[in-house]
C-alpha cells in the first residue's frame, strides 16, 4: 500500500459523495481510505523489494537524481522519499478538499464529527484488546501456578503416603518377628517333643 493509492481512494469517496444520500451510504468508500491509510502506516517501515516506478512522478525524480532502477526497492532513495512526500501532500490536500465537500452537502462538521467517533471507536477496540490480553495472561499465570501447587501437594501426598505404608509394613514385620521369638515353629516343637520322649523311654528302659 502507497500513498498513491490512498489518493485513489480519496477519489472514490468524493465520487460517492456526489452520488450518496446519506453519510451510511459512504461507509463503505471511508474505511476503504481508511483501511488503505492504516496498511500505509504499518508497511512504511518494512523493506521494500525491487519494484517499478509507481508513478510518472517517482520516475522523473529518480532520472533527475541520477539513481538507477534499484531505487525503487530502497526506501532511504531520493525517489522514494520525495515521492512519498509530495503524495502525502497531495493527499492532505485532497482530503481537506474531501472534508469540505462532505460538510457543504451533511453540514458543516460532519467531518470533524466523522474522524472523532472514528478515533473514538478505535481507542475503544485497543483498550479491549489490551484487556483481553490481560486477562488471557492473568489466566495463564493462575493455571501454571494452580499446576505448579497440585504438583507439589500431590508429590508431599505420594511421600506420606510411602512413609505410612512404610510404616505399617515395619511394623507387622516387627510383631511377626516378636511372635516367632516367643513361639517356636510347629517343627520345632515337634522335634523338641520327640527328643524328650526318646530320653524319657531310654531312661525307663534301664
Amino acid at each position: 500500500m502507497d500513498p498513491v493509492t490512498i489518493g485513489a481512494a480519496i477519489g472514490a469517496c468524493k465520487a460517492a459523495v456526489g452520488t450518496a444520500k446519506s453519510i451510511q451510504e459512504l461507509s463503505h468508500s471511508l474505511q476503504d481510505l481508511w483501511t488503505a491509510e492504516t496498511d500505509y502506516q504499518s508497511n512504511k517501515s518494512k523493506k521494500k523489494e525491487p519494484v517499478k516506478a509507481t508513478s510518472r512522478m517517482q520516475q522523473i525524480i529518480r532520472r533527475r537524481a541520477r539513481e538507477d532502477e534499484n531505487a525503487y526497492g530502497d526506501d532511504t532513495s531520493i525517489a522514494n522519499v520525495a515521492t512519498d512526500v509530495l503524495a502525502e501532500k497531495e493527499n492532505i490536500m485532497a482530503l481537506e478538499g474531501l472534508a469540505i465537500e462532505i460538510d457543504r452537502k451533511w453540514g458543516k462538521g460532519t467531518w470533524e464529527k466523522i474522524r472523532l467517533e472514528r478515533a473514538k471507536r478505535l481507542k475503544a477496540r485497543l483498550e479491549a484488546k489490551r484487556e483481553a490480553a490481560l486477562k488471557a495472561q492473568q489466566k495463564k499465570e493462575h493455571d501454571e501456578a494452580m499446576l505448579k501447587k497440585i504438583l507439589v501437594e500431590g508429590g508431599k501426598a505420594i511421600i506420606l503416603i510411602v512413609m505410612v505404608i512404610g510404616i505399617v509394613y515395619t511394623l507387622i514385620w516387627a510383631k511377626n518377628k516378636e511372635k516367632s521369638n516367643r513361639y517356636p515353629i510347629r517343627s520345632e516343637v515337634e522335634k523338641l517333643w520327640n527328643s524328650e520322649s526318646e530320653n524319657l523311654f531310654n531312661l525307663v528302659r534301664y
